[in-house]
């Protein structure tokens, strides 16, 4: 009787231990998902620094484009195991996102930064390699293009795209007008309309209202970075659209911006993209908007992009 005892105590020893084992491993796996491996305790350092708020910083891309470059910076720290941080304090974006500001600030705010904003990936790869091979710490910005994005990587992109409480009732509230499941329709005009807007008797313009005329779902929602467009469709099509108070919400671009108001629109757009059903993109440019794109492949959302060529209209 003794030894059965033994042997049960013994059993329940070791199951609570291998529970325990077992636990820690996976407590700690999600903590490094969750906090985007940015917790790391490597030899070598590199900081992602966004300074649109500082003068002739060069670091005003918009936010999809700061995102890929996020992205890529982290998947060139995992593979080399380097510390990645991050540092937004001087950037618009950290009114808005809660995980992007680092505790580092005093030391780092007056550092230069290497900018390698808009250059050949393998060429940013070379560069930073060498940087980092001399010293232990290094200040860059990047927009560059990741790989393909593996599961951790959508999550520490969730990570740092995490809103600020007082965004996230912002976001709530619209999301509390609008259908519980609805598609995006997008239409992205050049960046010069979000100065100077067009209207309806533009080619670009008459040939998106055709085309969201011709599909459009009573569900869908309207993005765009034109106003006028937007309240032409309304009008038009009674087409749902993200409002602020009755009124269309005024947006500007997330990176030119320092308007405030205009830049929380502009990020309540992006999370209500981010819980879409499906994102159909309309585009006068070559390439799909990284402000739809990105949310598409973080987020696993169907994504359609069509390329409308201006010249040929």
């Amino acid at each position: 009787m003794k030894n059965n005892y033994s042997s049960l105590l013994l059993f329940l020893i070791i199951g609570l231990l291998l529970f325990l084992i077992v636990s820690n491993i996976f407590l700690y796996y999600q903590y490094s998902i969750n906090e985007g491996f940015l917790d790391t305790n490597y030899e070598k350092t590199i900081y992602l620094i966004w300074r649109n708020k500082i003068k002739d910083s060069n670091t005003n891309s918009g936010f999809g484009d700061k995102l890929r470059g996020a992205i890529f910076l982290y998947q060139y720290c995992k593979e080399n195991n380097i510390n990645l941080k991050i540092d937004a304090t001087d950037d618009i974006c950290s009114d808005y996102l809660k995980n992007i500001k680092s505790d580092n600030y005093e030391v780092i705010k007056n550092k230069p930064i290497l900018n390698y904003k808009d250059q050949d990936k393998p060429q940013i790869i070379q560069k930073i390699t060498d940087e980092i091979s001399n010293t232990n710490t290094i200040y860059v910005f990047l927009n560059t293009w990741p790989n393909d994005l593996s599961d951790d990587c959508k999550e520490f992109a969730k990570y740092i795209c995490k809103p600020t409480d007082s965004l996230k009732n912002d976001i709530q509230d619209k999301l509390n007008n609008i259908p519980d499941s609805y598609g995006i329709k997008h239409f992205r005009f050049n960046d010069d309309v979000f100065k100077n807007d067009l209207n309806e008797s533009d080619k670009l313009f008459q040939k998106y209202f055709e085309l969201l005329k011709s599909d459009y779902k009573e569900s869908d929602i309207l993005i765009t970075n034109s106003n006028n467009f937007k309240q032409y469709s309304r009008d038009n099509l009674n087409i749902k659209t993200i409002d602020c108070d009755d009124e269309l919400c005024k947006i500007e671009h997330i990176g030119e911006s320092t308007n405030s108001e205009s830049v929380k629109n502009s990020f309540i757009e992006f999370f209500i993209i981010s819980k879409a059903k499906y994102i159909k993109s309309h585009t006068c440019y070559s390439w799909p908007s990284n402000f739809v794109n990105w949310p598409a492949k973080i987020y696993d959302i169907p994504f359609e992009n069509i390329y409308i060529d201006e010249k040929t209209l």
